[in-house]
């Protein structure tokens, strides 16, 4: 089991949503509350998660997947090197403002409201 995503890099701001990817076999995560969501969202990982809104991802794969000899060596660089966690960090932050102003609509009732 390794502890990976945005809260695995200390130091850095960003969802708090716990992921976890492992290379054991899938155990029965739905007796703990976990949701499968399959494998179509995530090809090649059974991806599980938990609490609405989400507060944990779980990602099952197999021993060596490739998504994993990825997201490893990506989390290391990023507990180790502060400008790439910082860096990461501005992306995130962007990246969640956008999505929370798709989801919430601003109400335009005049001109003045967009200028």
């Amino acid at each position: 089991m390794h502890h990976i995503g945005s809260i695995a890099v200390a130091q850095l701001s960003t969802k708090p949503i716990l992921e976890i990817a492992g290379e054991a076999c899938v155990l029965s995560l739905e007796e703990l509350g976990y949701a499968y969501k399959g494998t179509d969202l995530l090809p090649e990982r059974y991806y599980f998660s938990k609490g609405e809104p989400r507060t944990h991802h779980i990602h099952m794969c197999q021993s060596g997947n490739r998504y994993l000899l990825e997201q490893l060596p990506f989390r290391d660089d990023l507990r180790h090197h502060e400008d790439a966690r910082r860096d990461y960090e501005q992306l995130c932050i962007k990246r969640i403002s956008i999505s929370m102003l798709m989801r919430k609509p601003i109400k335009v009732t005049s001109r003045k409201n967009i200028i």
